[in-house]
C-alpha cells in the first residue's frame, strides 16, 4: 500500500467513522427532541454526512498528519492529540449545526455528547493512520 491508497483508505475509513458518530449524536441527543419542529432524518443524514466528510478530511485530518509527519518526526502523541482535538473541534461545530438553540434550551441537549463522540473519532483515526503507515513502511 503506498502512501496515495494510504490517505485514501484514511479517507473513506473516516467517511464511515463521521457517518456512525452521526448516527450515534442522532440517536443519543436527537431522540430527547419530540416535536414536530424536528425531522428525524437519521439514515439520509448519516449517509450525505459521511459523503461530506470524505472530502473533510483532505481538508483537516490529511493537513494536520502531513505538517506532524513533516515538521514533528512523526510524534505519535502530537497526533493523538492533534487528530482528538481537531475531533472535539469538528464535534462542536456539528452540535451547533444540527441543533439550534431553540432545540438545546427546551429538551436539555448535551453539546458534551457530540465532543466526545467525536473525539473518540479522532483517537480511532490517529490509531488507524498509525496502524496503515507502519505497513506502508514494511
Amino acid at each position: 500500500m503506498n502512501t496515495t491508497t494510504r490517505h485514501l483508505f484514511l479517507g473513506l475509513f473516516f467517511s464511515i467513522l463521521t457517518g456512525i458518530g452521526l448516527w450515534i449524536l442522532e440517536t443519543i441527543e436527537g431522540s430527547k427532541i419530540t416535536t414536530s419542529l424536528y425531522i428525524d432524518v437519521s439514515y439520509i443524514t448519516v449517509t450525505f454526512g459521511s459523503f461530506l466528510a470524505f472530502p473533510f478530511y483532505f481538508i483537516s485530518f490529511f493537513v494536520l498528519g502531513l505538517l506532524v509527519d513533516k515538521f514533528l518526526n512523526s510524534n505519535v502523541f502530537t497526533k493523538l492529540f492533534g487528530y482528538a482535538g481537531l475531533g472535539g473541534i469538528c464535534g462542536f461545530g456539528i452540535f451547533k449545526k444540527y441543533y439550534g438553540e431553540f432545540f438545546v434550551r427546551e429538551y436539555g441537549l448535551n453539546i458534551e455528547t457530540s465532543i466526545l463522540v467525536f473525539t473518540c473519532i479522532g483517537l480511532i483515526l490517529a490509531f488507524l493512520d498509525k496502524f496503515v503507515k507502519e505497513k506502508v513502511q514494511k
